[in-house]
């Protein structure tokens, strides 16, 4: 049991370091693979030892990736950890900027925030 958990924190840590790489195909096959993750309560508790947040943050600009970059990002909140650390992270002036983008998205997320 030991070894398929740590092998999970590896695989986990190493597709969180895959969303800075410098090829697009490369963050957006991550960001995949990391959406299907994120609504799972142990796979977050792996992910509270990444820089999950600022990573996803960072594909915000990315409109490609942004729907997916959202979707992680709010469910992700369903960890009290990574909200409070998305908070402070404060993502909210670069939504504010891409608003025009997929408004929709955006105010879901502001909304959790104002909830949180």
């Amino acid at each position: 049991k030991y070894k398929i958990e740590n092998s999970m924190e590896d695989e986990l840590q190493e597709l969180v370091s895959f969303l800075k790489d410098k090829n697009p195909k490369v963050r957006k096959i991550a960001l995949q693979n990391i959406k299907s993750f994120t609504g799972s309560t142990e796979h977050c508790a792996i992910l509270k030892s990444t820089p999950i947040i600022p990573n996803l943050s960072n594909l915000l600009s990315e409109q490609d990736m942004l729907s997916d970059a959202l979707t992680c990002l709010i469910n992700l909140t369903g960890d009290e950890y990574l909200l409070k650390e998305l908070i402070e992270w404060s993502p909210i002036p670069k939504l504010m900027k891409i608003m025009s983008i997929n408004s929709l998205f955006c105010l879901i997320l502001v909304i959790l925030f104002i909830r949180g």
